[in-house]
């Protein structure tokens, strides 16, 4: 299979690109040094192959308090990434099933983490534009697959 993987260089993204590697499959690896997602053309200017997985994996985030002091620029930067790639998965690679992650931030306090729960609720105040991003991206990918 041709898989091309966001966020190949963060912790899931660097498991899973070694493991579709070792099973024989083409791995297209994205990072931030190869491919700014922030910018709306940047993913049709490597000329891809037909795909047959796409993994979106890509944030802007980090640990601690991070979502505190960074929350509006967060949140621009997340969206732009997950509108670019939803857009050019739409237009240039529809054939290919994306798989996108969202996180346990998005959900409520007062929901379990189950799917079913994902878009219930507000989020946690200081994950709020984080969880929110992760909540559009779904809801971005869900209404294209349709």
């Amino acid at each position: 299979m041709n898989i091309l993987i966001s966020g190949s260089s963060g912790f899931i993204g660097k498991h899973l690109t070694k493991r579709f590697e070792s099973e024989g499959h083409s791995v297209v690896g994205l990072t931030s040094r190869n491919c700014d997602l922030t910018k709306q053309d940047s993913l049709e200017k490597l000329k891809h192959p037909p795909y047959d997985m796409i993994f979106h994996l890509a944030a802007w985030t980090r640990a601690g308090d991070f979502c505190l002091h960074h929350g509006g620029e967060q949140w621009i930067v997340n969206q732009q990434m997950n509108t670019n790639m939803l857009a050019w998965w739409n237009a240039f690679q529809p054939q290919a099933k994306l798989v996108a992650l969202g996180t346990s931030a998005s959900y409520t306090t007062e929901e379990n983490l189950v799917e079913g729960s994902y878009l219930l609720g507000i989020p946690n105040e200081k994950f709020f534009p984080y969880a929110m991003s992760k909540r559009m991206l779904y809801v971005g990918l869900h209404s294209l697959n349709k």
